[in-house]
């Protein structure tokens, strides 16, 4: 990845001498692997509503092939992720659940929860709603919160300080919207899984059959030991609308 609008430059007196300019950033210590890709955001205009719709409907069949282990290279390195982190000897059975799972490790697990398409970083779903976010935006971030606790919660595992900001979300969108899918189900510890209430949701066009999460986690952790070669399938099929009152669609389906 190069930024072209990236230069460095050591100045002594009024001349300027540029020291770097549309190098890797990953050429620089001072950027973190997984700070990159918060650095571009100050370069990439907010997501559209219809880019948070397809993240939705992204974000939602990404958990289903995990839950289904459809897709096996990310579930495989989930399920490593998990057990190293328990067998460490930084864990203890008297260690409270959030020191289990710091940040460090939650950073490891994203690119394998959620599709490269979703431009959503750990700093963004830790960060709580405010009164400017959309219906959409609100969603969004729920379902990739719920993508990330969802292995924990199969490996009897639970994160609080995700799950409160979660909860948030949760009570966010019922006061703006007051819309949940009240037949049920619903998700883990009673928290409702938010409807959108749009006709808007549609299936993704630019995903490939076979996009795996493999290249974009060994670009970015290849340097943290955690390599792998790509075998993860995607077969994705469109999932069918139901029709209610006033036009407003929801998915037929929820996890």
């Amino acid at each position: 990845m190069k930024v072209y609008c990236l230069a460095v430059a050591h100045q002594t007196g009024q001349k300027a001498t540029v020291l770097a300019a549309e190098y890797e950033l990953s050429q620089f210590s001072f950027f973190e692997r997984g700070s990159v890709k918060e650095f571009m955001a100050f370069f990439t205009a907010p997501p559209t509503k219809d880019q948070l719709l397809h993240w939705i409907w992204l974000l939602r069949e990404w958990r289903i092939q995990l839950a289904q282990r459809t897709l096996k290279w990310e579930c495989d390195e989930l399920d490593l992720i998990i057990e190293t982190r328990l067998n460490s000897r930084a864990c203890s059975e008297d260690m409270l659940a959030d020191k289990v799972w710091p940040d460090s490790t939650l950073e490891f697990m994203l690119p394998y929860v959620i599709p490269d398409e979703v431009g959503l970083t750990l700093r963004d779903l830790m960060k709580p709603p405010t009164d400017v976010m959309d219906l959409e935006m609100l969603a969004c971030r729920w379902e990739a919160l719920e993508n990330l606790l969802e292995p924990l919660r199969h490996s009897g595992q639970y994160v609080p300080r995700v799950e409160r900001v979660q909860q948030q979300y949760t009570d966010k969108f019922m006061a703006v919207a007051a819309v949940f899918d009240k037949q049920g189900p619903y998700g883990h510890d009673n928290l409702g899984v938010p409807v959108i209430v749009s006709a808007d949701i549609h299936n993704p066009v630019s995903t490939p059959a076979g996009y795996s999460a493999a290249p974009r986690a060994e670009s970015v952790f290849s340097d943290r030991g955690l390599t792998g070669s790509s075998g993860g399938k995607v077969e994705i099929e469109g999932k069918n609308m139901n029709r209610v009152e006033g036009g407003m669609e929801v998915l037929s389906r929820w996890l």
